[in-house]
């Protein structure tokens, strides 16, 4: 969300220019709903349950970091990862990848059970079941019948 708010602010003209003022207004509310209090409440009353955030760094580096913490693999769907409409407007309009800008307002949350998600839901919160965590170092990435691996953000690397 708050990645969206911030390309559609600093390219609100450009944009307005190609798309519907409504679709502008929108993703640049979005930096209004980046907070995930409410989510980290709820996700804390599950025991052994870890939550990621984002941020700055994007999705697929939080992924990244998220394995590397816990010592795992990963298999993920990247079909079932939420992306807002208006997110995929502006960011294919400024070629930017959805899953690699600031992802602040969304959550990685680790759970083996579909209570959590349930629990989220309840208190209006949009929860995905994205894929798994596994015991293998793969970190995989599937996309309609496709894989490949994840790899480290190259981005990041250059400023490690």
């Amino acid at each position: 969300l708050a990645g969206t708010a911030q390309l559609a602010s600093a390219h609100e003209s450009e944009l307005r220019s190609y798309f519907p003022a409504e679709l502008v207004d929108t993703a640049i509310s979005f930096a209004d709903k980046a907070d995930t209090g409410k989510a980290r409440l709820t996700a804390a009353i599950f025991p052994g349950t870890y939550v990621f955030d984002p941020g700055e760094k994007g999705l697929l580096a939080e992924l990244w970091d998220m394995a590397e913490s816990l010592s795992c693999g990963l298999d993920i769907d990247i079909k079932a990862i939420p992306v807002r409409q208006e997110s995929v407007e502006v960011c294919e309009f400024l070629d930017e990848d959805p899953y690699r800008i600031d992802s602040s307002g969304s959550l990685i949350i680790t759970e083996s059970t579909m209570e959590l998600k349930r629990s989220l839901e309840n208190e209006g919160i949009k929860a995905s079941v994205i894929g798994r965590l596994t015991d293998a170092k793969a970190r995989i990435l599937r996309n309609d019948g496709r894989a490949r691996y994840l790899d480290r953000n190259r981005e990041r690397e250059a400023k490690d």
